[in-house]
């Protein structure tokens, strides 16, 4: 099936592996998916074509998730990082001047908050943490 997708099969290579791959095609894994034992046996609501469709698109569109999921967990934990009243944006290095304006607009306390003004950045919010860090007193 490797093969004929034009994939060199790596040895280890496990059938979810094959799976993940943007050049298997519905046709393509059907024929590595009735290598398995039973998988196309007729069984009362089960559709191997619905099942197979459902199977490619979580396990490619799985490290997304994993990741998307990671992210948003980050930005929970955002919302547990307090900005300090004193603390001075105007002059940071790396943040627009759109960023400064909104921030010193808005006043958020935290980063959580800081992330939900439109037009601030995940990158932007990332890098106040950073700079929030840095400036800690020690």
């Amino acid at each position: 099936v490797a093969a004929r997708a034009g994939l060199t099969r790596a040895s280890g290579m496990t059938l979810l592996d094959l799976l993940r791959r943007q050049q298997i095609t519905p046709e393509l894994a059907d024929a590595a998916l009735d290598l398995l034992d039973g998988w196309d046996l007729p069984q009362e609501g089960w559709d191997p074509g619905w099942e197979r469709d459902i199977l490619l698109f979580e396990t490619r569109y799985q490290a997304f998730h994993e990741r998307e999921t990671r992210l948003l967990q980050g930005q929970r934990a955002w919302d547990h990082v307090r900005i300090p009243v004193d603390f001075r944006v105007e002059h940071l290095p790396g943040l627009s001047t759109e960023v400064k304006e909104k921030l010193q607009r808005h006043r958020p306390e935290t980063l959580g908050q800081a992330s939900r003004i439109p037009g601030i950045t995940h990158a932007a919010v990332t890098l106040l943490h950073l700079l929030l860090e840095r400036n800690r007193p020690a």
